[in-house]
């Protein structure tokens, strides 16, 4: 049996933070974007040509994003910062 850790190869950095930018965009929803990635996530996103059925993005970053449902906080620890999860369809 092959081990799924060690022959695993990650996404690049574009295609992650493309992902991560559409998921960001679907929850929030603000109203300045043009697009709002509603049918986020297609079939060529990550999600769906990865081996996961969940993704999860955290925000790093020390900021705090307000939106009309709420707030998302970025922080350099784990249970410091929030995350938005991506489910396969």
């Amino acid at each position: 049996m092959t081990s799924y850790l060690s022959d695993y190869t990650l996404p690049n950095e574009k295609t992650i933070s493309s992902d991560a930018e559409k998921a960001l965009i679907k929850h929030l929803q603000p109203e300045y974007n043009k697009i709002l990635y509603n049918s986020f996530p297609k079939e060529n996103d990550l999600i769906n040509v990865d081996y996961h059925n969940t993704i999860f993005y955290g925000f790093s970053d020390p900021i705090t994003l307000t939106y009309k449902s709420g707030k998302i906080k970025g922080g350099e620890f784990e249970y410091d910062k929030d995350y938005i999860s991506v489910e396969s369809k």
